[in-house]
């Protein structure tokens, strides 16, 4: 499983090296890393030295990177010009059968959260392959292990469980399949007796044990996979659970094109508040 990192002059960028090196040589891949400058036609704006110069602070960010990954790891550097960061990342990923693009967080963000800044957030929406967020802070402390998976059983969620049981097994770790059963809006049923408002409500949490069970039941025996139903908001009850996790798999929205990563408020609440590294898939093939 081929994986790039994107990277910039920031701090961040080490968090992000960090997760891409612990993803493909879990997943058995080799790795990309990837730096965005101006395009040539903006650069001659600059001038010669100033370019020069970006060009020679773009190879070094590059080494540096380069020189953080452990032996064993097959190492491929993309010094890239492009006015777009998202559509130059896009296009390496596509050119190089990559399966997984890694970005770091903001630096707005607090350590040991994910958080996307407007540059990433652009490059996530629309990525033509799996997108992960490392926590700012990753590269200090980081282990896979526990891998959590959001699970509706939309086709979004199922091509997720697919994804997250395939690494819970490379990682030898185990799975937890994450179903969550939102309260009922008593808002929608003003003059509903209480006593009906109950009875939709168990009928509410029966359905998402039932889908919970399924997503258990659909994973690889492997993946070691327990079930957990969660009561509440999706992006603040997932966000506590990943707490124990060390990694978060989420399904795209459930509409927008196939084969790219769209975010919706879950994700994006997910990518500002995950403790843990989030991977977001692109919108299932079979999606309808």
């Amino acid at each position: 499983m081929n994986v790039l990192v994107g990277i910039d002059s920031s701090p961040q960028r080490a968090d992000a090296v960090a997760l891409g090196c612990a993803l493909a040589r879990a997943l058995g891949g080799d790795l990309h890393v990837a730096h965005v400058l101006p395009s040539a036609g903006k650069a001659r704006i600059y001038g010669s030295d100033l370019a020069g110069a970006l060009v020679e602070a773009g190879e070094e960010i590059l080494d540096g990177a380069r020189s953080s990954v452990p032996e064993g790891l097959t190492v491929h550097e993309h010094l890239v010009h492009d006015d777009s960061p998202a559509r130059a990342l896009h296009d390496v990923a596509a050119a190089n059968g990559i399966e997984v693009l890694v970005l770091g967080s903001s630096h707005r963000g607090r350590i040991g959260r994910a958080l996307l800044g407007g540059t990433a957030e652009r490059v996530a929406q629309g990525s033509p392959c799996a997108v992960a967020v490392a926590p700012k802070g990753y590269a200090a402390d980081h282990e896979l292990s526990a891998v959590g998976v959001a699970y509706d059983s939309g086709p979004e969620s199922r091509e997720a469980l697919r994804w997250a049981g395939d690494a819970a097994v490379a990682l030898g770790g185990a799975l937890t399949v994450l179903t969550v059963a939102e309260p009922l809006n008593v808002g929608l049923y003003p003059s509903a007796e209480v006593m009906l408002r109950e009875d939709m409500q168990a009928s509410l949490e029966s359905a998402a044990q039932r889908v919970l069970d399924e997503g258990v039941n659909q994973a690889p025996p492997a993946a070691k996979a327990r079930g957990e139903l969660l009561h509440g908001s999706p992006s603040k009850t997932l966000a506590a659970a990943a707490e124990d996790l060390d990694l978060l798999v989420l399904g795209s929205r459930g509409y927008g094109p196939i084969g790219a990563v769209l975010l919706g408020s879950v994700s994006q609440g997910l990518m500002r508040d995950a403790p843990c590294p989030v991977v977001v898939l692109p919108r299932a093939t079979d999606a309808s």
